[in-house]
C-alpha cells in the first residue's frame, strides 16, 4: 500500500512547483535577451546595406527582422504566463502553509525532540568525561602527596568545570525547538543532577 503523503510531502510539491516556474521564468528571460541582442544586430546589418545600396540585402534582413520580432513577442507573452505561474505558485504554497502549519510542526516534533535529547546526552557525556578527569586528578595529587611532589604542577580545567556547572543549571528540562502552542518540553533522566557533586 502506498505511504500517505505527510504534510511535508506536500510542502515539497508546492516549493517543486516554484522552483520549475522560476526556472520557465529565467528562461524565458534569457531568451528574450539573446533575441534582443539579435534584432539589433540585424537592425545594424540593415542600415549598412543601405548604405552600401543594397537593397536585396536589405530586403532579406527585414524579413529576418520580422520573424525576431515575432519571437520577441512570443518570449515576451511566454514569460509573462511564467511570471504569473510563479505568482500563483507562491500563493498556493503560502496558502498551504497557513492551512497545515500545525501538522508541519506535528512532523518535526520527533526530530525537535530528538534534538533536545541529543543535547542532554552530549551533556551527561562531557559530565562524566569531567568526573572520570577528576578522579585520575585526584590519584596523581595523592600519589605527588606521599612523595612530597609538587601537586602544583598538575594542570586543571577550571574552564571546563564552570561550563559542566553552567550546563547543569540549564540541562534539566531542555525545551523543543517548537512554538509555544505546541508542547515543547520534555522529561529528561536529570542526568546533571549531581553537577555540582564533583569539583576541585
Amino acid at each position: 500500500m502506498p505511504r500517505k503523503p505527510t504534510a511535508h510531502d506536500q510542502l515539497a510539491t508546492h516549493d517543486r512547483t516554484v522552483a520549475e516556474s522560476q526556472t520557465r521564468a529565467r528562461a524565458a528571460a534569457g531568451a528574450i535577451a539573446q533575441q534582443a541582442d539579435q534584432l539589433e544586430r540585424l537592425k545594424r546589418e540593415r542600415v549598412e546595406a543601405f548604405a552600401n545600396g543594397d537593397e536585396a540585402t536589405a530586403k532579406r534582413l527585414s524579413a529576418d527582422r520580422a520573424k525576431v520580432e515575432a519571437e520577441l513577442t512570443d518570449l515576451h507573452e511566454r514569460r509573462q504566463g511564467a511570471e504569473l505561474a510563479v505568482s500563483r505558485a507562491h500563493a498556493e504554497r503560502a496558502t498551504y502553509l497557513s492551512a497545515n502549519v500545525g501538522a508541519l510542526l506535528g512532523e518535526l516534533e520527533p526530530e525537535a525532540r530528538a534534538a533536545a535529547e541529543a543535547i542532554e546526552t552530549a551533556a551527561a557525556a562531557l559530565q562524566a568525561a569531567r568526573t572520570r578527569w577528576h578522579v585520575v586528578e585526584g590519584q596523581v595529587t595523592t600519589l605527588l602527596r606521599a612523595t612530597e611532589g609538587n601537586t602544583r604542577s598538575v594542570p586543571g580545567i577550571e574552564a571546563i568545570d564552570k561550563v559542566v556547572k553552567a550546563l547543569g543549571l540549564v540541562v534539566e528540562d531542555i525545551p523543543l525547538p517548537l512554538p509555544s502552542t505546541v508542547r515543547q518540553t520534555i522529561t529528561p533522566p536529570h542526568v546533571m543532577a549531581s553537577v555540582e557533586g564533583t569539583g576541585r
